[in-house]
């Protein structure tokens, strides 16, 4: 290993253990690693992650998430907010479209501003 790759990843590790570091800084670095080692794989993973995933890639599976889904309506007599439903209880059309499943695509710093601003 080079002195190169060394501190590349003594500086992921640094900073995967800081909390103020941020995964895209982080995956910058493990670019950069992964062209100091010649793996084609780890670069091309780490720029997926950094930069979101397209059509044709295949998502890994932690970038699925089961949410539940909601809905809000206005019926006669009121309203009802936030109502949680199977996707069972939607008419058979809609069943294999919509899911409970969630696939985050976006890069990992649109995901970071969607988390700080919940």
């Amino acid at each position: 290993m080079t002195k190169l790759s060394e501190r590349l990843l003594q500086e992921i590790e640094d900073g995967a253990l800081d909390d103020r570091t941020s995964i895209g800084n982080l995956l910058r670095k493990v670019i950069a690693l992964g062209g100091q080692a010649g793996s084609a794989e780890l670069r091309d993973w780490a720029s997926r992650e950094l930069r979101g995933y397209g059509p044709d890639d295949e998502l890994p599976p932690y970038r699925k998430i089961d949410a539940p889904l909601q809905m809000d309506a206005v019926m006669f007599g009121g309203v009802s907010r936030h109502q949680m439903l199977s996707p069972m209880q939607l008419p058979d059309f809609a069943q294999d479209h919509i899911t409970n499943e969630v696939s985050l695509v976006q890069g990992i710093a649109e995901i970071e501003s969607l988390a700080r601003s919940r």
